[in-house]
C-alpha cells in the first residue's frame, strides 16, 4: 500500500505544478485545465488503481481530471464523472491542528480528559478520565467507533438555534459515560467518538469553531497565515 503522506504530498504538489502555468496565463479561461495526464504519472509513480483531481475558485472549477481504472488489473478506465466515496478526512485536520497547538505549547499530547473536561468528570465511564490526547490521536482511547449521538434526534444536541460547536460540545458528555472497550492505552481500536472528542477538545482549548480552526490552520493560503492562531 503507498505511503498516505507520501502520496498526497507528490499529487498535490505535480497537480499544482500542472495547473499554475494555466492559471498564470488565463485566470478566466471557460474550459478547466485536464489534470489528466498528470495525474497518470502520480498513479503510475504511486501504484494505485486511479485517481482524480480538482481544482476550484469561488464561482468556477479551475482544473479537473482522473487516471486509472475503476478495478486493478482490468481494462474499464475510472471516468470523470466517477463517484468517489470519501472517508475520514477531517481526522487528518483534527490531528493536524492538535499538532499544532502542542507545537505552541497550547496542548500536550499527555494531556487527559480528566485535565481538559473537568467539568464533566462525574458523568465519566472507568478510566475515562485517564485517556489522552496521544490516546485518542492513535485510536487507543478504548472508544467505541460510532459516533456517540445521532445527528438526526437528541433534542439536547439539536435544539433550534445551536452552532455546530455548541451541539459539539453538548455531545461530549453523551461519549465520556460510554463504557470504553479496553483500559486506554493496551490496545488500538479504530475510533470516531475518540475524534469527535478530541475535535471537541480543540474547540475548547482555542474558543474557535472546528469549522474556523480547519479554515485558519490548514485552508487558507500562506499569506492569509498572519491571522492564525498564536
Amino acid at each position: 500500500m503507498v505511503d498516505r503522506r507520501r502520496f498526497v504530498s507528490t499529487a498535490a504538489s505535480a497537480a499544482i505544478s500542472a495547473i499554475w502555468p494555466s492559471l498564470e496565463g488565463s485566470a478566466a479561461a471557460d474550459a478547466p485545465f485536464d489534470l489528466g495526464p498528470t495525474l497518470e504519472q502520480i498513479r503510475r509513480r504511486c501504484g494505485v488503481p486511479a485517481v482524480g483531481g480538482i481544482a476550484v475558485s469561488t464561482d468556477r472549477v479551475i482544473a479537473r481530471g482522473v487516471a486509472g481504472f475503476r478495478r486493478m488489473g482490468e481494462p474499464a478506465k475510472v471516468s470523470v464523472d466517477a463517484h468517489w466515496q470519501l472517508g475520514s478526512l477531517t481526522k487528518n485536520f483534527t490531528g493536524t491542528i492538535a499538532g499544532i497547538l502542542v507545537e505552541r505549547g497550547k496542548l500536550s499530547w499527555d494531556a487527559t480528559l480528566r485535565q481538559l473536561y473537568p467539568e464533566h468528570l462525574a458523568v465519566m465511564a472507568p478510566n475515562v478520565p485517564d485517556i489522552t490526547v496521544r490516546h485518542l490521536m492513535t485510536h487507543h482511547s478504548g472508544m467505541v467507533h460510532p459516533d456517540p449521538y445521532e445527528w438526526p434526534g437528541g433534542p439536547e444536541i439539536n435544539a433550534p438555534g445551536l452552532t455546530l460547536s455548541q451541539r459539539r460540545q453538548r455531545a461530549i458528555p453523551a461519549a465520556l459515560k460510554k463504557p470504553l472497550l479496553f483500559v486506554p492505552g493496551t490496545r488500538f481500536s479504530y475510533s470516531d467518538r475518540g475524534y469527535n472528542v478530541l475535535a471537541g477538545v480543540l474547540e475548547k482549548l482555542t474558543g474557535l469553531p472546528y469549522e474556523e480552526l480547519v479554515a485558519k490552520e490548514i485552508a487558507r493560503p500562506p499569506w492569509l497565515w498572519p491571522d492564525r492562531i498564536r
